[in-house]
């Protein structure tokens, strides 16, 4: 009884390897989901400034 069964540690461990990056995936969601939900909950939220990021363009070409 004093030994670790090493199949099943090594069953453990590559699954968590792929719950692992699955769980760092749906973190940084959260946070991003997070973030607006704040943001425009205290009216800080420039919907333009968004879009303009999201589309790949320069934050100097945002026009207000």
């Amino acid at each position: 009884m004093n030994k670790i069964p090493v199949t099943g540690l090594v069953l453990l461990v590559g699954i968590d390897r792929l719950v692992n990056s699955a769980r760092a995936v749906t973190n940084l969601i959260g946070n991003g989901l997070a973030t607006i939900v704040v943001a425009r909950w205290e009216k800080a939220f420039d919907q333009g400034k968004a879009a303009a990021m999201l589309s790949g363009k320069n934050e100097s070409e945002h026009v207000e």
